[in-house]
């Protein structure tokens, strides 16, 4: 064919996808039609979902407990991914769609075998580790919810992450919201808006972690230097300055302890002789070094002078602050006595005092008669 006449040739498709068929006027103004005025396509995903994880088969054998437990999964996420948008575009929480998901998956879990559930990350699933896996997805108007009806939900259960915990490591989307799945290993995504609701409902800083190695705060700490260490020479963060240092003074005006040294991970070689680790352990003869850092030794290289210079003065502020309070606590309380037994103490002198008073009168009676005398 000669090279000019076969751009001259006008192409037409036969054939088209459901999507462009869906997007013709004709289409659009019947499928328009069909819908209510307060339709939600978001909502009524959720409710699919919903319906799904209800008929899902108990599984019988081995092979098909697998299945099941990544099908059950994949359910998990999609409920709560449905949930998160409903969230974003509607400004309102699915709360019964989500509750009732939880309550369904916990009786389909109780009858499938332990041993199966070993390694997945419904091994020890229960409410606190739904409600820690939609924190990790972001639904700060479900979480908010949730604690005002339950507060003490805010405090962390033996061995499981905390709340406070899950705004710091956000799962990748592929193992989105798994409920067991390790911390180690997971992008730092700092959700600003979900830790200032948490800790207005009391979340504590300093509470140790899922692994109980390390405090949040520590956890938080250690996140920002491995940030910096790996996002650019000059040791600034990247991509995500505004949001670590507003995470940064939250903690720090919420009372992260400021005195509390945090492990960096550092590895060395120490030159001479063997040293002893910080727990206090046996000298080791390996030339290993693990670095041990002060809060502000870590954020001074991270941020900006003008960044740093608040975060000091947040720090200044607090411990005015606990230097007031412990100078308003009555001497018992500064003495570590707590306000229960300072209590119980004072009632037991007023006991003492009042039985010593019944007896000098009842001695002063016996004298009397005694005597002959009147009192």
């Amino acid at each position: 064919m000669v090279g000019g006449k076969i751009f001259g040739h006008r192409v037409f498709f036969l054939h088209r996808t459901v999507r462009d068929f869906l997007l013709t006027n004709n289409i659009l103004t019947l499928l328009q039609s069909w819908t209510t005025g307060h339709f939600d396509s978001r909502e009524s995903l959720c409710k699919l979902t919903l319906a799904q994880i209800k008929a899902l088969s108990i599984p019988s054998e081995v092979l098909d407990i697998e299945v099941a437990m990544e099908h059950a999964e994949d359910l998990l996420c999609q409920m709560i991914t449905y949930a998160h948008e409903v969230e974003i575009h509607r400004g309102v929480s699915a709360y019964d769609l989500l509750n009732e998901f939880d309550r369904t998956l916990a009786v389909y879990l109780n009858y499938v075998p332990k041993e199966y559930l070993y390694a997945t990350p419904f091994e020890s699933y229960d409410t606190n580790a739904f409600l820690v896996s939609v924190t990790r997805a972001g639904l700060c108007i479900y979480v908010s919810k949730m604690l005002d009806e339950q507060p003490t939900m805010i405090r962390k259960a033996a061995h499981k992450p905390s709340l406070l915990e899950a705004t710091i490591y956000s799962p990748p989307k592929s193992t989105l919201l798994r409920a067991g799945s390790s911390w180690s290993g997971l992008p730092i995504s700092y959700n600003v808006d979900m830790a200032r609701m948490l800790f207005a409902r009391g979340a504590n800083p300093n509470v140790h972690t899922g692994d109980g190695n390390a405090t949040v705060w520590q956890r938080f700490l250690k996140g920002l230097y491995e940030v910096r260490r790996d996002s650019s020479v000059s040791g600034r963060l990247e991509g995500i300055p505004d949001r670590a240092f507003e995470m940064t003074g939250l903690f720090i005006s919420n009372g992260a302890d400021l005195g509390k040294e945090c492990l960096t991970g550092e590895e060395g070689h120490a030159s001479g002789i063997a040293w002893r680790s910080r727990e206090g352990g046996i000298p080791s003869t390996s030339m290993q070094v693990r670095r041990w850092r002060k809060p502000l030794e870590i954020l001074e290289p991270i941020f900006p002078p003008s960044q740093l210079k608040q975060l000091k003065a947040l720090c200044v502020e607090r411990r005015q602050a606990r230097a007031h309070i412990s100078f308003c606590i009555p001497p018992g309380r500064s003495q570590g006595i707590k306000p229960a037994k300072s209590k119980i103490i004072i009632i037991i002198i007023i006991i003492i005092l009042a039985s010593g008073f019944r007896l000098g009168i009842k001695v002063g009676e016996t004298y009397c008669v005694d005597t002959g005398l009147t009192r």
